[in-house]
């Protein structure tokens, strides 16, 4: 039985697993016939787009083919309708060449015509602009309405021959202008001077009209002009005040070396100080007013205000100040960076004998340098001033072979002067002497504050009329450097701008323009009168 059971049992096992095996075949059967359906409807699309595509490119072919056989109908109706006969087909395609070459031609003398109109064009608003702005720049004084100059615009111009006539013709107008503005007439003028710069250090100043900035523009010049007044007014002193923040600080104080001055400006350069909060015209007037204080009576006291606010936050009447200033006789003149304020003309007329021109306004950079520049030489003295007898030193310079201390520093040095009333040792000169309080200078130093005193004739510039009459010579140098006078032409009419000759009216010799800056801002002497003889 239990054989039976066995035989029994496998058969239906495999009945079960043939029953299996059917439905695998078909079902792999249902999924080839899927697949092929799919690669059939596939390849099927592809051959409908690919027919589609051939039949639109035909149809492409064959109207470029229409257009051109009708182009090619029209050129051999005209031509025959030109020539009035009937050619052969080659001659057809030869003329066709022909015509062909010739609209090319006269296509490309077109364009090369477009072209020349086009650079023509360009040409001439580049000209017209360049007259425009030297026009604007002539009438516009202020930084903020001129144009802005970028040296990229500048590159690839053309030269305008008149334009740099007149360009010339500004300069030599403008160097005459300001020599003929030099007062030469001799006055009593005070020599040792004790002079306060005030710096306008407020948010205002961080504006860029002026080049890099108000501020940075300002510590430029200033720097500037404490090396030159120095080397002008040697026995003077000088000191720099700033207003920020509604305060006046002292940046240096009053000294007579040009280095102490300087180095404190670059530091604050070096610092990278920012200008902030507002100024406070009373605050600085103040603070300088208190460092002149300790000045004595035979110096100058002036202020120099370098103002670019419009306004004033003061902690009381700035009016009070004013008129002890007045009283202590303290003179301030003004500079101003932006535009006229009522106050600072109050200021300098108040404390200048009721004169205007100590107040001025920048109009851009040149003129702003230009106008602190006119601060360097000494005011002149006011109507029934007294005079007074100063006691001076004049030292020589004595080398040690062993270190000792110098009295205005406290340093260790092998070398100074020795003051000749108490015999004390200073490192350089013009100083005051710490111990006695004489005044200790060089012959050399008074030699060149004297110039103030008895300034050198202005020189008068030599008229072309002299040149064209055969009165002088058309060729000739300069009495100082020997060289020839350049001869100024216009490029149009050939004649003369200027002789570029500049006459003494003393010794009526004729000198170059640089020799004529040299003489009256160096020397102090004429070299054709210092050459006369004397019997």
């Amino acid at each position: 039985m239990s054989d039976n059971i066995k035989i029994e049992l496998s058969d239906d096992e495999d009945i079960i697993l043939s029953n299996k095996n059917q439905k695998k075949h078909k079902i792999a059967a249902i999924d080839d016939e899927e697949e092929s359906d799919r690669v059939l409807s596939k390849s099927e699309k592809l051959k409908n787009l690919s027919k589609q595509v051939d039949e639109e490119r035909k149809l492409q072919m064959d109207s470029e083919n229409n257009v051109k056989k009708e182009n090619d109908e029209t050129k051999i109706n005209i031509k025959r309708e030109r020539s009035g006969s009937d050619n052969s087909n080659l001659s057809d395609v030869s003329s066709d060449e022909d015509e062909d070459l010739e609209l090319k031609n006269a296509i490309k003398k077109r364009k090369l015509d477009e072209k020349e109109a086009a650079k023509k064009a360009e040409l001439d608003a580049k000209k017209k602009k360049d007259e425009e702005d030297e026009k604007n720049k002539q009438q516009s004084g202020y930084s903020w309405e001129d144009k802005i100059q970028r040296p990229w615009d500048i590159v690839g111009t053309t030269p305008n021959e008149d334009a740099q006539d007149q360009q010339l013709l500004n300069k030599i107008l403008h160097t005459r202008n300001q020599k003929q503005a030099v007062n030469t007439t001799p006055l009593q003028r005070g020599i040792i001077r004790s002079m306060i710069i005030i710096i306008d250090m407020s948010q205002t100043m961080a504006e860029k009209d002026y080049r890099p900035s108000r501020f940075q523009n300002v510590l430029n010049n200033t720097i500037q002009f404490i090396q030159e007044f120095f080397n002008m007014n040697p026995i003077s002193q000088l000191g720099v005040v700033s207003l920020k923040d509604g305060l006046a600080q002292v940046i240096s104080p009053l000294n007579g070396s040009p280095k102490f001055h300087v180095d404190a400006l670059l530091q604050l350069k070096h610092e990278r100080v920012e200008p902030r909060g507002f100024a406070s015209l009373q605050n600085g007037l103040e603070l300088a007013r208190g460092m002149l204080m300790g000045v004595s009576t035979h110096c100058t006291k002036e202020v120099v205000l370098l103002y670019g606010s419009l306004s004033s936050t003061d902690p009381g009447n700035i009016m009070d100040t004013v008129t002890v200033l007045k009283e202590q006789e303290v003179r301030v003149a003004i500079i101003g960076l932006v535009a006229q304020v009522n106050i600072c003309e109050k200021i300098s007329r108040i404390t200048n004998m009721s004169d205007n021109s100590y107040y001025n306004v920048a109009m851009n950079e040149q003129h702003f340098s230009e106008l602190l520049m006119e601060r360097i030489k000494p005011l002149p003295l006011a109507e029934g001033s007294e005079f007074t007898l100063i006691k001076m030193g004049f030292p020589t310079r004595i080398i040690e072979s062993t270190p000792s201390f110098c009295s205005c520093h406290s340093k260790l040095n092998r070398g100074g002067y020795y003051c000749p009333s108490c015999n004390s040792k200073v490192c350089n000169l013009p100083i005051e002497c710490p111990s006695c309080e004489l005044m200790l200078i060089l012959s050399t130093h008074l030699a060149r504050s004297y110039h103030h005193l008895i300034p050198l004739k202005n020189y008068q510039e030599v008229p072309v009329e002299e040149i064209e009459k055969g009165l002088i010579p058309k060729y000739a140098s300069c009495f100082s450097c020997k060289r020839d006078f350049p001869l100024l032409k216009r490029s149009k009419s050939n004649s003369l701008l200027s002789t570029m000759r500049y006459r003494c009216v003393d010794c009526e010799k004729d000198f170059c323009m640089e020799c004529d800056d040299l003489i009256h801002g160096l020397l102090h002497n004429c070299p054709g009168c210092e050459s006369k003889v004397v019997l």
